[in-house]
Parts: C-alpha cells; sequence; structure tokens
C-alpha cells in the first residue's frame, strides 16, 4: 500500500513538480490549494505526512497548521514544510506553527525525500509504540482487577477466620498478620491502577474550576474521628479570605488522592495533643495551599527521594500507623497533571529536637476555566 502524502501549496507548477517527485517514489498524493481546507480530506483518511509550502503571506497557514497540532486526533501526523526563507526564519516558522521539520527552497530532491521518510518512519514508530503501551496497559489492569478479587477473597476468609479463632492468641496473630499483607498489597495495587491511569498518555483528564474552600471543608469532615483519636488540635487560617479561589483540578483525584493524603500523613506522623495548621493564602500569581505539622520530621536522605516512585519509602507513624510509602509520588503526579507545584520543608526530631515537622505548600495558578489535558 501506497503512503499517503497531502501536498497544500496554491501554485500550480509547484505542486505539479512536488507531485511528479513524490509519485515517483511510489507516494500516493492529494493537494490542496489552503490550508484550512485540510479538514474535508482528513474526514475521510488520514494522510501519512502533510507538505506544505510556505508563503510569507500565508501566515494564516501556519495558525492552521498549530491548530492541526493540537488536536488529539491529528498532532501525530508529520506536518513537513518547505520553506523560502533564510535557515533560521524557517526553524522560526516551523517553531509557530508547532510543524515537524522544513526543507529549503530551492529544494534537493533527494533532501527533500529523506526528510519525508524519517518522518514517516518517526510516525511508524509512534504507533508501534502506543499500540505496545496500550496492550501492556490493557494486560496490567486485567492482571490488577483478577489480583484484587482473590484478595478480596484471601481478606474476607482472614477476617472470618480472625473471628473464629478469638480466643486463640497465637493464630489470631497469624490472621492478623495475614490480614495486614494483604491489606498492603491491595494498596499496592491501587497504586498501579493511578499510575497507569494518569500516565496514559492517551487518556484524557477533565480539570474544572473548584473553591478550593469547599475541598478543605470535605477533608476536615473525613478526618475528624482520626483527629480526635490523637487529641490532634486541627486550625485552619486564611480560609475566610481564600475560601471562594478557584483552583483547577480533577476534583474526585485532587481530594482522594492529593489532599486527604496529605493531610493523612500529617496526622500519622504528629504526636499526640499537637497541632496542625492548614494556611490558605493568594498572591498576584498563585494560590497557596500550605499544611504544617510538628510531627517526627523527614530526614533528608528522605526527602531527596519522597516523590521517587522507584523507591519504597514506608515510615511508621507516631502510633505504629503502617504505609505502602507510595502516597507521595502520586500526589505529585496529579499535581503536575493540575499544573500546580508541590514543596516540602522538614526538619526531623533527631536533627531538630525543639523545632521538628513539616511543611508541605501546594501552589495553583489561577484559573477559571474549565479544561481538558
Amino acid at each position: 500500500m501506497f503512503e499517503k502524502i497531502i501536498v497544500i501549496d496554491d501554485d500550480s507548477t509547484n505542486v505539479e513538480h512536488v507531485t511528479a517527485i513524490l509519485e515517483e517514489a511510489n507516494y500516493s498524493v492529494k493537494y490542496l490549494t489552503d490550508f484550512s481546507k485540510i479538514y474535508q480530506i482528513l474526514s475521510e483518511e488520514v494522510p501519512d505526512l502533510i507538505l506544505f509550502n510556505s508563503k510569507q503571506t500565508q501566515t494564516d497557514g501556519y495558525e492552521k497548521c498549530a491548530e492541526l497540532k493540537k488536536n488529539p486526533i491529528y498532532k501525530n501526523i508529520p506536518v513537513l514544510i518547505i520553506c523560502e526563507l533564510s535557515e533560521l526564519d524557517c526553524i522560526s516558522i516551523i517553531a509557530e506553527a508547532e510543524a515537524n521539520d522544513f526543507v529549503n527552497k530551492p529544494f534537493n530532491k533527494e533532501v527533500l525525500l529523506a526528510r519525508i521518510k524519517t518522518q514517516i518512519e518517526i510516525k511508524r514508530l509512534k504507533e508501534e509504540f502506543i499500540e505496545v503501551t496500550e496492550e501492556n496497559e490493557r494486560l496490567m489492569r486485567i492482571l490488577s482487577h483478577d489480583l484484587a478479587n482473590h484478595l478480596n477473597g484471601i481478606l474476607g476468609f482472614s477476617e472470618l477466620g480472625l473471628i473464629q479463632a478469638k480466643d486463640n492468641d497465637r493464630i489470631s496473630s497469624y490472621f492478623s498478620k495475614i490480614i495486614s499483607i494483604t491489606e498492603n498489597t491491595s494498596e499496592l495495587i491501587n497504586y498501579i491502577r493511578e499510575i497507569i491511569t494518569i500516565e496514559n498518555r492517551g487518556k484524557r483528564i477533565a480539570l474544572h474550576s473548584r473553591k478550593i474552600g469547599d475541598f478543605i471543608q470535605s477533608a476536615i469532615n473525613t478526618f475528624e474521628h482520626s483527629l480526635q483519636n490523637k487529641q490532634i488540635e486541627l486550625t485552619i487560617t486564611g480560609m475566610e479570605e481564600i475560601k471562594d479561589e478557584m483552583i483547577l483540578v480533577e476534583p474526585v483525584s485532587f481530594q482522594n488522592y492529593v489532599l486527604n493524603n496529605l493531610i493523612s500523613n500529617a496526622i500519622k506522623f504528629s504526636y499526640r495533643n499537637s497541632r496542625i495548621t492548614v494556611h490558605l493564602e493568594k498572591n498576584e500569581q498563585v494560590i497557596v495551599l500550605m499544611i504544617r505539622d510538628s510531627g517526627i520530621g523527614i530526614k533528608p536522605k528522605t526527602l531527596e527521594k519522597l516523590f521517587s516512585a522507584c523507591e519504597h519509602i514506608s515510615t511508621t507513624g507516631t502510633l505504629g500507623e503502617k504505609g505502602t510509602g507510595l502516597g507521595m509520588p502520586l500526589v505529585k503526579k496529579y499535581l503536575e497533571k493540575f499544573d500546580a507545584v508541590i514543596r516540602v520543608e522538614s526538619k526531623h526530631i533527631d536533627d531538630y529536637p525543639d523545632e521538628h515537622g513539616t511543611v508541605i505548600i501546594l501552589e495553583f495558578k489561577h484559573k477559571k476555566t474549565d479544561n481538558i489535558f
């Protein structure tokens, strides 16, 4: 099957010349006189490459090209620009048009064909990579689902066994260990699922503008019991001034995997009868959310690896609370999707016995419109 190329040029002489070269090289060619008509052809078939003869007066063509490259359906179609200007100007043009490459005019036939071949090969390799990645993602989802089902079965029978063996301390301890291991493994599977979801380059995440105060209030309600159990005072500052400010996030994942995770960690690593402060403020550039505790703190070497998905960093809480050590990499990945920034400052109790604790700082850009990434 011939590889398909669309030539866009309003000069019939140029079209005839380029078409002859391409057809001689066994390419199937269609041509247009205007880039704005490209969608008429794309609705019928997707080409392997678009060859656009740029002219200094056709700046709207660059805009249409950039628009096409932003479209998730067509962004992988390579665009090669034939440019009549200097090499530096041509580089500027392909940046403006978000094209893939250019060839100077008058062009050498061999150079033109070589660059076309290169761009089509890159497109083919990308498509193969996407296909393999999607197949791996499907396999991981199936495996995660099946493993989760088996673990739920183990957990259910273990809990039943623990009830039945309540008078036998030794057997009860075995069942308790099985339950603990099973719960940790389930958390690991959920973590893998989430990583697959947010790293799936084909999945778009719908971001919505929501009031930051609503997320804070929901977190307060969620952790009211945990705070009471450890007799921790939760102080909210700046809430009245900032509560109606909008942040652009995916609401469910921000609430559960980001904010709740961070507050849960603050509670986990805080001592009894201590305080956690959630502070809100804003400036011209960002809305700032800070979570401060006076807990154990984080050692410098651990802080360096805190967001690494390759490192398994698990620390026991002040009352022996367990964790997988996988939460912070997930927090970072989601915040990157939200175009937000996270910083962590911490002093470990071993190094600072009188002023230990951790401060988590989140920064969100001022945005009020929904978007999809």
